[in-house]
């Protein structure tokens, strides 16, 4: 499992969009039987001014032919191993060693009856100027070499061979001025280049910094954290050093201790056009902010981003749910990303209470829209649409906030339950937490009544009665209509829409991403600030629109919308302290 939550400016506010495939690699014993461990230790030659890392790696402990595995998907856009030429392997005497790629996720190698070989290949970094990449939203996740510095991926540069037991060294050899940072510890700290030793997480997913990066570090809780910012990113040291560590030593203490020894936060290279996004690796995590947002949109921003994405480490490192808990995965990891930075004093009462009477109402329209239930959402439709992506963070979220207040009805909390949930020693690669699972514990901490109506929530294909969901709790909630806020909630290139929150004025009318507004209630636009504002003047109670769908000419004439509200009392924040 893998989670990103990019953020996209919209006006004045910001919308979540779906970025959530796993780091998928093929998984496969290798056959025969193993005598030991295999020892993969791999040297990265890095040339910036080529865009090339030339990989070396000594393989010792083979007991037959290898395969190694590169990810299949380690970001929304899923691009082949970006290797430039043929791998090649050699026996320790110097000979030729079979060495084919099955396909392009695949080596293969036949040491021959050695039991060593050494593997040589290279991979030009310039992922992010690829047409899969340019054409997603999710440059600031893939690796690249400048002129000062760069970001690698080691899903993206190596593969991992198909062995039980691996002993792992990676050293990295950069031009004379660049550092190197990663995080894992050091074999031998005096060692130039240093040796680093991943762990598997690490080995399969990870982010190494090269070169000029401005640096933060701190710890907390046991965790030993590096805050590196690229070039481009110097504007968010004081916010970073003001609001980072508190959010994760406040996570760290929920989660009962730091899931890993040391974690990097790293703000690589602005090259997103827009907003902030996040992605958790394994002991690292690529962030995004854009360079033109305002200050106290980036404050808000990167609390709320690293709350969410450092959360999820805390799963990651003990279990992999089922696709059909995504709204858990998902949705109560963005409870904590608001409840967090409530905690410690960054937010108010009523600013928190009105965030969840807003997801509540997100949470109806996205359903009624998926047509499904908020299981389902977290399966394959959850990367093919928004509306199903939007369900599982707010239904999620809204059933995260029912939960811990039905827990503390019985005198436990959502803390408690989730330590027991993410802890339990049965989860292990083959055996992943399952709605039935949780099911079972809801039961066994709430009782059958209302681990019922949970259920029933989650099933429930025309939607969640959030009214009669928290009136179980003697929680009133009132559902009102109330008109939109008078913007498109859209983003343009030019006039032509390139994306829409689909729980804005602009979805509601039925502009589509495409579209070019030629006029907007009775006026000439001509780019993004004229259709604001011409969207801010409707006529007599009206949207008026008139645009280019394609080869169609189009008019769009309706009254104003009205949007789904919730109000949750301020009351209940008091019941969360």
């Amino acid at each position: 499992m893998r989670t990103v939550l990019p953020m996209v400016r919209v006006g004045a506010t910001a919308a979540l969009l779906a970025l959530v495939p796993s780091c998928a690699s093929r998984s496969a014993a290798a056959p025969g039987e193993r005598s030991g461990p295999l020892r993969y230790d791999l040297r990265l030659d890095v040339a910036p001014a080529e865009e090339l890392v030339h990989v070396t790696a000594e393989l010792e402990g083979l007991t037959g032919p290898l395969t190694l595995d590169f990810a299949e998907q380690y970001a929304f856009a899923r691009l082949e191993p970006r290797l430039v030429g043929d791998a090649r392997a050699t026996a320790p005497d110097g000979r030729p060693l079979a060495c084919t790629r099955p396909d392009p996720y695949e080596l293969w190698v036949d040491p021959d009856g050695a039991t060593e070989a050494t593997l040589t290949w290279s991979v030009r970094v310039d992922h992010r100027r690829t047409q899969e990449v340019e054409t997603a939203f999710d440059h600031y996740e893939h690796p690249y070499l400048a002129a000062d510095h760069g970001m690698l991926l080691t899903a993206a540069i190596f593969p991992v061979p198909r062995h039980p037991d691996i002993n792992a060294t990676v050293r990295i050899v950069v031009p004379e001025g660049w550092q190197v940072t990663a995080p894992w510890p050091q074999v031998e700290p005096e060692v130039e280049p240093p040796v680093w030793r991943p762990d598997p997480r690490g080995l399969r997913n990870d982010i190494v910094a090269l070169g000029q990066w401005t640096r933060v570090e701190g710890s907390a809780g046991g965790l030993d954290y590096a805050i590196l910012l690229a070039p481009g990113q110097e504007r968010l040291a004081e916010v970073v050093a003001d609001r980072l560590p508190p959010v994760v030593e406040a996570e760290v203490e929920l989660f009962g201790g730091a899931p890993q020894p040391k974690y990097m936060f790293v703000f690589g290279r602005p090259d997103t056009p827009q907003g902030y996004g996040g992605s958790p690796k394994g002991n690292s995590m690529a962030l995004f902010v854009s360079p033109d947002l305002p200050d106290d949109f980036v404050r808000e921003g990167v609390t709320h981003l690293v709350a969410h994405e450092y959360h999820h480490t805390w799963m990651k490192a003990r279990c992999e749910p089922l696709d059909e808990l995504r709204f858990v995965i998902e949705g109560f990891t963005d409870y904590y990303a608001y409840l967090v930075p409530w905690r410690l004093g960054m937010t108010s009462d009523e600013r928190l209470a009105t965030t969840f009477g807003g997801k509540l109402a997100e949470a109806e329209v996205s359903l009624s829209r998926f047509g499904k239930d908020l299981a389902r959402a977290g399966g394959p439709d959850f990367f093919a649409g928004r509306d199903a992506y939007t369900a599982c963070y707010s239904g999620g979220l809204g059933l995260a906030l029912w939960t811990d207040l039905a827990l503390r009805d019985v005198g436990s909390d959502l803390d408690r339950f989730l330590r027991a949930f993410y802890g339990d020693e049965e989860w292990s690669a083959s055996r992943r937490p399952s709605l039935a699972d949780w099911e079972a514990l809801l039961r066994q901490e709430l009782g059958d009544e209302l681990a019922e109506a949970q259920l029933d929530a989650v099933s429930a294909a025309d939607g969640i009665d959030w009214v009669g969901l928290f009136g179980l709790l003697d929680v009133e909630v009132e559902r009102g209509e109330a008109p939109f806020e008078r913007t498109p909630r859209a983003n343009f290139d030019g006039t032509t829409v390139t994306f829409l929150d689909g729980g804005g004025a602009g979805a509601a009318i039925g502009l589509q991403p495409g579209d070019r507004l030629l006029e907007v209630n009775g006026r000439d636009v001509a780019d993004e600030a004229s259709i604001r504002a011409a969207w801010a003047a409707p006529e007599d109670g009206r949207i008026v629109v008139t645009l280019e769908r394609g080869n169609e000419r189009l008019v769009v004439d309706v009254p104003e919308p009205t949007a789904t509200t919730y109000r949750v009392p301020t009351g209940v924040v008091d019941l969360l302290r």
